[in-house]
């Protein structure tokens, strides 16, 4: 008996998820805001509460204290934040990862990765291209495959379009060969002495760390729950930049795998450094947050930064590592089985995937002995953009989600309409369909090849061509409540604004968009600007943009590493903000140390997502003292 997706379910509707969490938690209007982006992928948390709270309260924008001695006034971001050099990523194996992982879950961690993949193919017997097995270990195989999730166990149908939670699926796809391979042998490619010109690797079928990301801007603020999200980023080895390889297209045989752990807080009960503060609950992750501080340290070799963040990833943190106290008891693996379970307690594994013609970026989970698809999050249907609620009800909930106050305020950027300061920061707006009351709304594929699935933009195109080129009636409902708040925006800047949150839109359709409704950031480079209007950056590769970090393109390196020195200033959130400008002007320091080469970031990376983190961070840490 095969196995099918579990689906959340349609039944909740909006306005009564809205109602019942404020009943349920006892808290403000504004907290269940915040409740409805607590786990969104890439805005929200202390640092989306962070961003809002500079611009919107004078008198938390002015509090603050000089910047504590140590390596704080040296943070580097590009080590401490986002780490992609290449001697550091080396340091971690993909077999390290799923084999701690398949040893969590009691399974071979090739079973594991068989089991995964086997998601993307059909269930055996259901398509005219397969084959009956012809040898005992192919019969052995298939045995072995009878209780595994395919990507048509949802509806059996023998399309290229299956239907998963009622939106289309891509079924087939190429992926799925990856479950008839091993990627663990042999699969570390050499030294790369020249960044254009790197040895081939011995398994193409292997796949190579490229990043480490700090996301302890996510952190829940509100519960103190979690200390926001950990990630390793791995790409295929066949997509890598190597010398002699075939030429190919850029869309061919690549594939990028996001391990996105949720690590719950270690000490939830730790006595906060101010108990008004923002950072009132989220005291216990003071040790996870100065480990990533610690990489900022110049005399640290890439490859000791290296060795560190393989083992905070796999073995975690032992008791007064840091410091003594810090942290008063073992913190254990940030790779663990229940930190990508999905849903709101727990983090996810993304990929993007290139290993055929069309692209596409989904969200898996771990379940049992598996790791299966789940809900894209922060991805609505397309179709719920344009169909009518007899078509399906789901357009109607999704039209009250959009124009309900919280929601609305959110993709505004703002947190009351009685102050819009942020109304018009690039930095400042979210959008998120991530409680389980909402992913009913998800699809679980962000195609980012078929615009009619994956573009929200051309989804209200559409809806205007069935309304005979009149305006969209979710365009009209969105233009009365702005109008009624007296927004300057409109809804097509609203429309575009949350195609910046999606998958697709953020790695593809958002790049160089113009309409979004924002001021040009002083410190963007004149390319970013028309007139005062700012324009959103675009990603890596061509055509037209694809990764935030590329295993394929040039990488960066150089010899400056100089950074912004926070030494004696008085570190608030008016004087980060006020200096962020000369900041992202003084991105030249994102070369690498030495002769060594980094992965190249994206413009998005640099000039939209990282100044916000790197705020965040100093404010978190500077309401401690050194250790």
């Amino acid at each position: 008996m095969f196995q099918r997706f579990t689906l959340a379910s349609n039944n909740t509707p909006i306005l009564s998820l809205i109602v019942s969490l404020v009943l349920a938690s006892a808290t403000s209007v504004a907290a269940v805001a915040e409740e409805l982006l607590s786990r969104s992928p890439e805005r929200g948390g202390i640092g989306y509460e962070l961003e809002q709270l500079q611009l919107q309260d004078e008198t938390f924008s002015k509090r603050g204290k000089r910047a504590r001695g140590g390596l704080l006034s040296k943070l580097d971001e590009r080590l401490s934040i986002i780490v992609t050099d290449r001697a550091s990523t080396s340091a971690i194996t993909f077999s390290e990862v799923m084999g701690k992982l398949a040893d969590d879950m009691r399974v071979d961690r090739l079973t594991l990765f068989r089991r995964w993949w086997d998601t993307a193919g059909m269930i055996p017997g259901t398509s005219d291209e397969e084959r009956a097995p012809a040898t005992d270990e192919e019969r052995e195989r298939e045995r072995e495959r009878a209780t595994n999730v395919f990507c048509n166990s949802e509806t059996d149908v023998e399309t290229d379009l299956s239907t998963m939670n009622g939106f289309p699926y891509l079924c087939p796809r190429e992926e799925k060969d990856q479950a008839g391979v091993d990627p663990f042998d042999n699969e570390v490619c050499p030294p790369c002495p020249n960044k254009d010109a790197c040895p081939p690797c011995p398994n193409m079928n292997g796949y190579t760390a490229i990043a480490f990301s700090n996301r302890f801007d996510l952190a829940d603020k509100h519960r103190g729950a979690h200390c926001g999200e950990f990630r390793i980023v791995f790409a295929k080895n066949s997509g890598l930049k190597q010398k002699d390889a075939p030429k190919r297209p850029p869309t061919e045989n690549r594939n990028l795998i996001i391990f996105e752990a949720l690590v719950p807080n270690p000490d939830p009960r730790a006595d906060p450094p101010d108990k008004d503060g923002p950072f009132a609950r989220l005291a216990g992750c003071r040790p996870i947050v100065e480990f990533w501080l610690s990489l900022s340290n110049t005399e640290m070799t890439t490859s000791e930064r290296g060795k560190a963040l393989h083992d905070f990833f796999l073995n975690g943190l032992p008791k007064d590592s840091i410091a003594k106290g810090l942290p008063k008891d073992d913190i254990g693996p940030i790779v663990n089985t229940r930190h990508y379970a999905g849903g709101p307690a727990s983090g996810q594994i993304r990929t993007n995937q290139f290993m055929e013609g069309s692209w596409t970026l989904r969200e898996f989970k771990t379940y049992g002995g598996s790791i299966v698809p789940a809900t894209v999050k922060s991805n609505p249907g397309n179709a719920l953009f344009w169909s009518t609620a007899s078509e399906d009800p789901r357009s109607r909930e999704l039209e009250y989600y959009l124009v309900s106050q919280d929601a609305l305020e959110n993709i505004r950027g703002i947190t009351s309409q009685k102050d819009a300061a942020g109304e018009r920061s690039v930095f400042t707006f979210a959008f998120a369909l991530t409680t389980a009351g909402l992913d009913h709304l998800n699809s679980f594929d962000s195609m980012a090849s078929l615009e009619s699935q994956g573009d929200v933009v051309e989804a209200v195109k559409k809806c205007r061509e069935r309304s005979g080129e009149m305006p969209c009636p979710l365009e009209e409902r969105i233009d009365i409540e702005l109008d009624k708040a007296g927004s300057p925006l409109d809804a097509n800047n609203i429309i575009r604004r949350i195609r910046t949150q999606t998958c697709a839109g953020c790695h593809h359709y958002s790049n160089g968009d113009e309409e979004l409704g924002v001021d040009c950031p002083e410190g963007w480079p004149n390319t970013l600007c028309k007139g005062q209007s700012g324009i959103w950056p675009g990603t890596l590769g061509e055509p037209g943009g694809f990764n935030h970090v590329s295993e394929n393109e040039p990488g960066e390196s150089g010899n400056d590493k100089d950074v912004f020195d926070l030494a004696g200033l008085e570190i608030t959130p008016a004087t980060l903000r006020d200096i962020r400008s000369k900041r992202m002007s003084h991105l030249s320091y994102m070369g690498a140390d030495g002769n060594d080469s980094r992965y190249k970031i994206s413009d998005t990376l640099k000039f939209v997502l990282m100044p916000p983190r790197f705020e965040n961070m100093v404010l978190y840490l500077n309401s401690f003292d050194a250790p």
